[in-house]
């Protein structure tokens, strides 16, 4: 919604261009970029401290993950300081070359680089709200080790439960059936594989 503002403002000023207050607006900007820099340094401070318990999180339990709302943060102030880097660009050609222009023209510029980075936080949170399962190695796995001796894996359904965390509820139809626990155990260890609902089932034989 943002970058669309933007767009359309600068749209605006470019078929009716007003008069800029330079300095002023090269100050205003100057400011932004620094509260924008010290945000991304101590969000950015955050997210090592996290990524380093993940990676601890991963020696001992097998799985990573990102935090989206941490990285929506990050990439709010990334993309201000982006745009307030263009504009404190473009006010400065305008200021010196007259190109009165080049600060709207900056200003839609600005918008795309918004739009772009929140279209990819959008499709990340969107995949985990729609249970998008990415992890087709994940999937291939259980399979591998579920299918032996005859046995045959029916149903597979994996979803996100968490960053990271991943439930499956799976059916096995088999020959000569075991207890679900012991395919459990099969599946101890799998990185990012937190909570396993299995159902067994006799294979029906055809009579003749």
């Amino acid at each position: 919604m943002i970058a669309v503002q933007i767009a359309y403002e600068s749209a605006v000023r470019l078929l009716h261009p007003v008069p800029i207050a330079y300095g002023e607006a090269i100050a205003v900007a100057a400011l932004g970029l620094v509260v924008n820099l010290v945000s991304a340094w101590l969000l950015r401070d955050d997210h090592d401290h996290h990524r380093g318990h993940d990676h601890g999180h991963d020696h001992a339990h097998g799985h990573h993950h990102h935090d989206n709302n941490l990285r929506a943060a990050y990439v709010h102030v990334m993309a201000d300081a982006a745009t307030s880097i263009l504009a404190i660009a473009a006010l400065l050609v305008a200021m010196y070359a007259q190109w009165v222009w080049a600060d709207p023209a900056v200003g839609i510029i600005g918008s795309a680089v918004i739009a772009s980075w929140a279209y990819g936080l959008l499709r990340a949170s969107g995949a985990v709200l729609l249970d998008v399962n990415a992890d087709k190695n994940l999937e291939m796995v259980i399979r591998e080790r579920l299918e032996t001796k005859g046995d045959r894996v029916t149903d597979l359904h994996l979803w996100q439960v968490g960053p990271g965390h991943r439930a499956a509820v799976i059916s096995v139809v088999s020959d000569h059936p075991l207890p679900p626990v012991t395919y459990k155990r099969r599946l101890g260890g799998l990185r990012g594989l937190s909570h396993v609902t299995i159902e067994v089932e006799t294979c029906p034989h055809e009579h003749v």
